[in-house]
């Protein structure tokens, strides 16, 4: 951690005028910190403390005491534009987690230009963002694509990348720490191949042999009804299908090429996997438009998937297998799924019986969201079952339920009853 103080007004303002008005956004965040940007946002500033790790970010202080934090979405959002360049937006916070207002430092968006849409109206849509609360996650104003027509990919970019910014900030400086409406990780990444994902539950499969299905037709429909695909010896692998929630980046990222993930992130929508392997495909061979080989099934309701909501898509990650079909399930953020809830890919294995009367012999795959990838308090993420609670008092009291004087009273009885001992 570095300290980093403000000249006196006076002289910020003198300085202001010799130096350029803003730093390469490949200089170092403190580096581009002017005091006249500082002061824009907090006129009483009289200092700042810059923290490097993990991501650099600045707590400035007024009168001895935390006003808020500046911070930039390049090295907090690692955002990417039209053509995949990064943007340079200051934001700035105030101490109790609202977002006070931006300004954009660079951008080499093409489509950002006086003859296009000029800085001037895409920061007045960007300001549609002030007043939002880290706190709460609630506070922007929706709407106002129309105002940046002809330049909505590289608004939209920036847009998320703020508020992508704004909550990581919030995590970092403890101000939405507490939040008890949980929300997907958007900003942790750290790198992973295909075992490490299966392993900690962010890609989950099913694996059927040429004897699980069999299985599973007879269960479901007796002896004499049988699949329409040939089946060889019982050990053979029949599929293998696979499936992960492709939205933190956790998972998205370490999946799909950064470009496309980056595309992801700026269409307002939830993307999942859906890969498989072995003789089973969802593409129907006399049909290449028919998907009515799998499903996706969330609380008892049932999203078909169409040529709208469902795309081609390959997959790259080192020791993944090899795949026969490949795609990505795309649900808009204002559609009912909701990835923080249990879901499952329902497999149609098409079956024939012995009237010639054609069906579908069911398997499911069930998934949710491993708990590392959620962003919540303890409260929250226990009652939505995605953390074991912890139970103190003799099993009497839930840790996570009891206030902080609470939580110093069971400790310092627990010291006592340690000293008794």
């Amino acid at each position: 951690m570095s300290l980093f103080r403000l000249f006196p007004l006076a002289t910020a303002m003198i300085l202001a005028t010799l130096q350029p008005s803003f730093a390469d956004m490949e200089e170092p965040f403190q580096t581009r910190l002017s005091d006249s940007l500082v002061t824009s946002f907090f006129p009483n500033a009289n200092g700042l403390d810059v923290s490097i790790e993990p991501a650099p970010f600045a707590s400035v202080t007024a009168d001895g005491s935390i006003a808020g934090y500046l911070f930039s979405t390049h090295e907090m959002a690692k955002p990417r534009g039209f053509k995949g360049d990064s943007f340079d937006i200051l934001i700035g916070l105030d101490a109790s987690g609202r977002l006070l207002g931006h300004r954009v430092l660079e951008q080499h968006e093409p489509l950002v230009s006086p003859d296009r849409v000029s800085e001037a109206v895409l920061s007045q849509y960007l300001n549609r963002l002030t007043g939002y609360d880290v706190r709460t996650g609630k506070g922007a104003m929706p709407g106002g694509l129309d105002s940046v027509s002809g330049a909505t990919i590289s608004a939209k970019a920036m847009h998320n990348a703020m508020l992508r910014a704004a909550d990581r900030v919030g995590l970092l400086a403890g101000l939405a720490a507490n939040r008890d409406v949980l929300q997907l990780d958007m900003h942790t990444f750290a790198p992973a191949d295909w075992s490490q994902l299966l392993e900690n539950g962010s890609v989950v499969e099913l694996r059927l042999s040429n004897h699980d299905v069999r299985t599973a037709i007879y269960d479901q429909f007796g002896a004499d009804t049988q699949p329409v695909q040939p089946l060889g010896e019982d050990d053979a692998l029949f599929t293998a299908i696979y499936t992960a929630l492709l939205t933190p980046p956790a998972i998205g990222q370490n999946l799909m090429p950064i470009r496309y993930y980056n595309m992801l992130l700026n269409s307002g929508t939830h993307s999942i996997m859906l890969a498989a392997e072995g003789k089973f495909t969802w593409w129907d061979g006399r049909n290449s438009q028919s998907l009515d080989r799998v499903m996706l099934e969330q609380n008892d309701r049932k999203i078909e998937l169409t040529k709208k909501n469902f795309k081609r898509s390959g997959f790259k990650i080192a020791s993944a297998p090899t795949f026969n079909a490949t795609g990505r399930i795309n649900l808009s953020m204002r559609d009912p799924f909701d990835p923080l809830q249990p879901w499952s890919i329902e497999v149609r294995i098409p079956v024939i019986s012995p009237s010639q009367e054609p069906g579908n012999a069911v398997v499911s795959l069930a998934y949710r969201v491993p708990a590392q990838h959620v962003i919540g308090d303890d409260a929250a993420l226990e009652e939505a079952g995605l953390k074991a609670p912890t139970y103190v008092l003799f099993g009497l009291a839930r840790a996570s339920s009891l206030s902080d004087w609470q939580r110093i009273w069971v400790h310092r009885s627990q010291a006592i009853a340690g000293i008794g001992i």
